[in-house]
């Protein structure tokens, strides 16, 4: 009976003249492992793919990727014992995006503030004044909070980050039951921003938490395995 090899392998499409081609490296070697050029990237074209693989001998264990229809369906299909994990870069990705743009709406913001400050300064009479007092006032709470809901957003996400780690901080492993609970509180304190954007980005992702937690499973079942083995002390 041969030996086996663990491989890590990456599947994706790629495009020539608009024909999707369906391509499986071996992440390591770049070794192409199957390659096909396809009508379509359906749920079908993808099931025959990963037989293919199975065909040559690669068992699959799990995989890990973002959501593209044709190819999640194609792979539970072809491989209906097979973990299927969320990928996180993915998952997140949009939301993270919206950063950008809020830090570039709170400069915008700070402009128009010094510049309405810069007009107050010059005004030549009472009136004047008092007309460029009130516009100096909307730019300032504009200013006021473009900056909050960038900065609240930016803490909220570096919050996000640090609760998909597998351990916390003092080296304690987080369970699956602790990390539903961060996120959901989390999840509920990005959506009270109050910003339509956050929110229509961040509805679906609520809708995936169990595949998000799935990575805690696999470590407490890891964990549970290393202590029958591992003394306690080490």
């Amino acid at each position: 009976m041969p030996s086996k090899t663990w491989v890590f392998y990456l599947s994706d499409e790629i495009f020539a003249i608009q024909a999707p081609i369906l391509v499986t490296i071996d992440a390591r070697s770049t070794t192409i492992l199957n390659i096909e050029l396809a009508a379509d990237r359906s749920a079908e074209t993808w099931k025959a793919h990963f037989e293919a693989l199975e065909h040559h001998h690669f068992v699959s264990l799990g995989m890990a990727s973002d959501r593209g229809l044709g190819l999640m369906a194609g792979y539970q299909a072809a491989c209906d014992m097979a973990l299927w994990v969320a990928d996180y870069f993915h998952e997140f990705q949009d939301l993270f995006a919206l950063l950008h743009p809020l830090e570039r709406k709170a400069y915008a913001a700070m402009n128009k503030e010094y510049d309405a400050a810069k007009t107050c300064a010059h005004a030549k009479s009472e009136a004047n004044l008092h007309k460029r007092l009130q516009q100096y006032e909307t730019a300032h709470d504009a200013c006021e909070q473009a900056i909050t809901l960038y900065d609240q957003l930016d803490l909220l996400l570096h919050l996000l980050r640090e609760a998909l780690h597998v351990c916390s901080p003092h080296g304690t492993l987080r369970t699956q039951e602790n990390v539903r609970s961060e996120l959901m509180l989390l999840f509920d304190m990005i959506d009270a921003l109050d910003c339509a954007a956050i929110t229509q980005t961040l509805k679906p992702i609520g809708k995936h938490l169990d595949d998000l937690l799935v990575p805690f499973q696999h470590v407490e079942a890891i964990a549970a395995d290393l202590r029958a083995v591992v003394p306690h002390d080490a």
